[in-house]
């Protein structure tokens, strides 16, 4: 493993499942994250917190126990990391991948800002062997169609090229979504021109629970996006937290 990316694994309440609770989707039953941490270093990261035992920053902490992950529920991979984030290393991703679909009986959510990295894994043929395409779910999160802002508060990939790699996803023929959370200020066209050129499945829409003071739309713009989207045929699922903004 590469650097000083990377820390050496600690044993705080690592190596387990949990239920999903707080802000995760409703319809996730449980998380298992092999590691806490990423490169991206997202200013809003609700890991960047003492609940997790983690010093803020670059470094990606990974895990030594893998759990049982059991039969019949969908599993959420990586809620305190990005699996996927560019300095971790492939031999890792893919370790924590046959892990996964040694449990075949699962629904399996992959989440990342950097998912040009999903076209680039050695297992995805494997994965199409063992499971069927709707028991594999991948995502990317974006939060503006506006580079420029966004940069002001993250180190990861520009949205669009976040996007075009979800879009590349879902030409293989995976159920793909898009999640706008934290949500900040956009362009209503530019931003729904971008998902529709990648028409995932469904699309999330989430606003900031834990008060980082970031650059907001207002309600009457998400409303503008979301019936854009919809005329394009595109689920949307709005998360409880989009409330704030949508009654302002």
């Amino acid at each position: 493993m590469r650097g000083n990316t990377i820390r050496e694994p600690r044993n705080d309440n690592m190596g387990k499942i949990s239920k999903a609770t707080g802000n995760m989707y409703e319809w996730v039953d449980v998380m298992w994250s092999p590691g806490k941490g990423c490169s991206h270093d997202c200013s809003y990261c609700y890991v960047k917190n003492k609940r997790w035992n983690y010093n803020p920053g670059k470094v990606f902490i990974p895990d030594t126990k893998f759990p049982n992950l059991g039969t019949d529920q969908t599993i959420f991979i990586g809620h305190t990391c990005d699996l996927w984030a560019k300095d971790i290393p492939t031999e890792f991703i893919n370790k924590v991948l046959w892990h996964c679909f040694s449990f075949t009986k699962n629904t399996y959510i992959f989440q990342s800002k950097n998912p040009i990295r999903f076209t680039k894994i050695t297992p995805v043929p494997e994965m199409i062997a063992w499971l069927n395409f709707n028991d594999i779910m991948f995502g990317t999160t974006i939060e503006t169609n506006r580079e420029e802002l966004i940069s002001k508060y993250s180190s990861a990939p520009p949205p669009a090229e976040r996007v075009d790699g979800i879009r590349w996803v879902k030409e293989q023929g995976f159920k793909t979504f898009i999640t706008i959370e934290p949500i900040m200020d956009f362009d209503v066209d530019e931003l729904s021109a971008m998902i529709r050129t990648a028409n995932p499945n469904w699309i999330n829409i989430g606003a900031d629970s834990k008060g980082h003071n970031l650059p907001e739309p207002s309600g009457e713009k998400i409303l503008a996006l979301i019936e854009n989207i919809r005329q394009s045929g595109i689920e949307i699922r709005n998360k409880s937290n989009l409330k704030r903004l949508l009654d302002n």
